[in-house]
């Protein structure tokens, strides 16, 4: 009874347990591989290690099992760190296969699009005297469009702003007459705050 619990619970850890190269001989493993993700939109890296230099293969396998990409990396003893961008590619699973002398792993991750807002931060706020400041932060819109409406929600004021990066503008509504405004932003054509005065 014994023998079989420790057999069961050996068998367990071996399939949770997650090895980074199939090898005949584990005494001869020599590498290893992972995914990591980055902290840019659908960039993820391979690390690889290894403690002998030689020839490395990887493919990457869509959901279907076919080769969308493949590549062969001379390493050095180190490894290396190799950065795949799936932008292009369409959402879904896909499986990484990393092959070189000692043996071969299979990484899996899921790849699912995200939509980046063209600006981090968008801040609208009352300064003294009737004047208003405008915060973009971390902007990489093509444009921006700021259109400020009087109290008929008539467009009195309307910028096109061009300016990538982060920067402050100051709009000055002492001489409207109106007794309610409101400030719309938009990023390439998108809204992305508005503000009642």
């Amino acid at each position: 009874m014994k023998t079989s619990l420790m057999s069961f619970a050996l068998a367990l850890v071996l399939s949770v347990a997650t090895f980074a190269m199939d090898n005949i001989d584990d005494t001869k493993k020599t590498s290893s591989a992972t995914i990591t993700t980055t902290n840019r939109a659908a960039v993820y890296n391979l690390v690889y290690t290894s403690a002998k230099a030689g020839l490395v293969t990887v493919s990457i396998k869509n959901q279907d099992g076919l080769v969308v990409m493949q590549e062969e990396i001379e390493s050095d003893k180190k490894g290396f760190i190799r950065p795949y961008n799936f932008t292009a590619m369409p959402a879904g699973s896909y499986t990484l296969v990393v092959k070189d002398a000692a043996g071969k792993s299979e990484l899996s991750l899921t790849y699912a699009h995200t939509v980046l807002s063209p600006v981090r931060k968008a801040e609208i706020k009352s300064l003294e005297s009737n004047k208003y400041q405008l915060r973009l932060i971390g902007s990489s819109a093509e444009s921006i469009e700021v259109t400020i409406y009087n109290q008929f929600d008539l467009p009195v004021y309307t910028e096109t702003l061009t300016q990538k990066g982060s920067f402050i503008r100051t709009y000055d509504l002492s001489k409207m007459k109106s007794a309610k405004n409101r400030f719309e932003v938009k990023a390439n054509g998108k809204l992305i705050n508005q503000i009642e005065l």
